[in-house]
């Protein structure tokens, strides 16, 4: 329902009609109605229950991210410099853990973006793990702030934009990007190729 919530805004000034259909489920019923800007019965009519994205999000909140152990690396980042520290250790992870040297930088690039971010934007410190797993390279930062803005990093920012363009970034570098408001926690994850996993 929440990718639902954020096509509905992102794609909002495209002349196109998305159809979404659900089976007649009680325990998503009001998901579903604040998720959808129209309802479709005969004719398309305006939805009274009708939630934006932000306001959605926040009634209807992801879950915690899972658990995954304990960390191969844990960095607490709340000065700028330290991330010359942090890009250092996540590199060498990521090349132990097999990624090719351009994904290694793509990577880098990512969780600098998102630590930058949360030191520039959010609340530090920020923590910063990181898990090599069978499958994956995952990084995970948090910081104290409350992630508001719902479609940040999925929109490419304006050219005059001279910020906003970390998260988007990230979005770009990384086979996936999940993210939670409260506190604010990104999980960046870059899959291994097949031949090195463990």
């Amino acid at each position: 329902m929440h990718v639902d919530a954020l096509i509905t805004q992102a794609l909002a000034a495209c002349d196109l009609t998305l159809l979404c259909a659900y089976l007649n489920d009680p325990d998503t019923a009001v998901a579903i109605r604040h998720a959808h800007p129209h309802w479709l019965n005969g004719a398309a009519t305006p939805n009274p229950d009708h939630l934006p994205a932000d306001q959605f999000l926040a009634h209807h909140a992801l879950p915690p991210p899972s658990e995954l152990g304990q960390p191969d690396a844990t960095h607490i980042v709340d000065h700028p410099a330290q991330l010359t520290e942090v890009r250092k250790d996540m590199g060498s992870h990521a090349a132990r853990a097999g990624l090719p040297t351009s994904r290694c930088e793509d990577f880098v690039l990512a969780v600098s973006e998102v630590v930058g971010n949360a030191l520039e934007h959010g609340v530090p410190p920020a923590a910063v793990c990181l898990w090599v797993t069978s499958t994956s390279v995952i990084c995970q930062v948090s910081d104290n702030g409350h992630f508001t803005q719902p479609l940040a990093g999925l929109l490419p920012p304006h050219a005059g934009q001279g910020h906003a363009r970390g998260l988007w970034m990230a979005h770009q570098l990384c086979d996936e990007l999940y993210r939670w408001p409260h506190p604010t926690t990104i999980r960046l994850q870059m899959d291994r190729p097949q031949a090195t996993r463990r």
